[in-house]
C-alpha cells in the first residue's frame, strides 16, 4: 500500500490515493502470480504490500475501506464499497498465502450481521423477503430462512415502518453459487437484537445459531439481519481469490438528489456499472455536458491498461452505454475511467468467475 496520510486523531487510518492499497488477494490476481504453481514466489504475501487498519481511498464516485485480516495460512480481505447513488457493497474476498491445503477444492462462507436502525429508530424496523416475480412475506418473529432456487430471484429487504426507506439485500452471482449444506445450514436470519449475540456461538466447524433463533416475536423491536456469502475455491489453484458479497439497494432514497435540489445540470458523469461484480460482462453508461471527443478505457489494480472499451466523438447531454467484456482477465478489481477534453471520471468494476 502506498503511504498516505493519516486521518486526524486516527492513529489506524489512512487515507490513501486511489488504486494504492494491496492487500494478498491483489498479489495473487496480478498476472506475474501462476495460479497453478504452488511454489511461485510472486505469489502469497508480500510485506511491501502489507498494512494493519484501514485505507480509505475516495474514487469520487465511490468510497472504499479496506481492512486484511489472517488466519493461518489464509488471508482475508474486507471493503465497504459507499457508492454516490446510495448502494452499499460490503466485500469480503478470501485468499492465502501458503499453497498449504489451499490446493484442494473447498468452500468458504462468511456472514454478515446487519444492524440497520433506519430513520435512527432502532425498533421501527421490519423485514419483508421478496422475489423477482412479485411474491413477498413480512416477518412477525424470528426466523431462518435460504433462497432456494437461485431463479426464484429471492432477495430480503429492511425498511423503516413509517418512512418506508431502507435497503435491500441482494445476493451477488457469486453467492448464489454454493446453496446452504451441513455447515452452512442458512442464508438468513432475522433475529430480535441481543448485544451478547455477536456470534453463533458454536464451538464446532459448523454454523449452530439454535440459541438465537427461537421465534421470538420481532414487532416492534429492534431487529438485526444475518446474510450469509459463500465461494467454491477450485482444486489446483492455492492462490485463487474469491470475492463474494450482496449489494445494499436504497429504498425510496438515493443521496446524489437530494429532495428540493432542483433539476440536475448537465455535467460530466460516469455511472456504476451493473451489474457489479460481473461474470463476464457488464455495463457502464457516461453523459458529457457537451459534444466532444471522449476515451473510456479498463486498467487492472497495478494500473496498467488492459482494454480500450471506447474512443471517439459523443453528443453533449445524452447517456452512452458501453458494454465491458470480461473473458479472457483474471478475476480482480479493475478501473474504468473516462477522460475528455478538460475533465475526467473514474469508476471501479470487480470481474469474479
Amino acid at each position: 500500500m502506498e503511504e498516505g496520510s493519516t486521518l486526524p486523531g486516527a492513529t489506524c487510518i489512512a487515507e490513501s490515493a486511489p488504486s494504492t492499497v494491496r492487500t494478498t488477494c491483489e498479489r495473487n490476481q496480478d498476472a506475474a502470480c501462476d495460479p497453478s504453481n504452488p511454489n511461485d514466489p510472486d505469489c502469497g504475501d508480500d510485506p511491501a504490500w502489507d498494512f494493519s487498519g484501514v485505507a480509505v481511498e475516495d474514487y469520487g464516485d465511490e468510497l472504499v475501506l479496506t481492512m486484511n485480516t489472517e488466519a493461518g495460512w489464509y488471508r482475508y480481505r474486507m471493503k465497504w464499497h459507499f457508492y454516490l447513488d446510495g448502494r452499499i457493497w460490503p466485500e469480503y474476498s478470501f485468499s492465502a498465502n501458503s499453497a498449504t491445503c489451499t490446493s484442494q477444492s473447498h468452500n468458504h462462507h462468511a456472514y454478515w450481521r446487519f444492524d440497520f436502525d433506519l430513520e435512527g429508530t432502532p425498533t421501527n424496523d421490519i423485514v419483508s423477503e421478496r422475489t423477482t416475480r412479485g411474491s413477498e412475506v413480512t416477518f412477525t418473529n424470528e426466523v431462518d430462512r435460504t433462497w432456494g432456487e437461485p431463479s426464484s430471484g429471492t432477495y430480503w429487504a429492511v425498511v423503516d415502518r413509517d418512512t418506508q426507506r431502507g435497503y435491500r439485500i441482494i445476493p451477488s452471482e457469486e453467492d448464489l453459487k454454493l446453496p446452504v449444506d451441513a455447515f452452512s445450514k442458512t442464508d438468513a436470519l432475522v433475529l430480535k437484537y441481543n448485544p451478547f449475540e455477536m456470534d453463533d456461538g458454536s464451538v464446532g466447524c459448523a454454523i449452530d445459531y439454535s440459541s438465537e433463533q427461537n421465534s421470538e416475536s420481532i414487532e416492534n423491536e429492534d431487529i438485526v439481519f444475518w446474510y450469509r456469502s459463500s465461494a467454491v475455491h477450485d482444486g489446483g489453484n492455492p492462490w485463487e481469490c474469491d470475492i463474494v458479497g450482496p449489494t445494499l439497494q436504497p429504498v425510496d432514497f438515493s443521496v446524489d438528489q437530494e429532495p428540493g435540489a432542483g433539476t440536475p445540470q448537465p455535467r460530466f458523469r460516469l455511472d456504476t456499472a451493473g451489474p457489479n461484480p460481473f461474470t463476464p460482462y457488464t455495463t457502464v453508461r457516461f453523459r458529457v455536458p457537451e459534444a466532444q471527443s471522449v476515451r473510456l478505457a479498463l486498467y487492472d489494480a497495478l494500473g496498467r491498461e488492459v482494454r480500450t472499451l471506447f474512443e471517439g466523438d459523443v453528443a453533449g447531454n445524452r447517456d452512452e452505454t458501453v458494454r465491458i467484456v470480461g473473458l479472457g482477465l483474471p478475476t480482480g478489481t479493475y478501473t474504468v475511467r473516462l477522460v475528455g477534453e478538460s475533465e475526467t471520471a473514474s469508476t471501479r468494476v470487480v470481474l469474479v468467475r
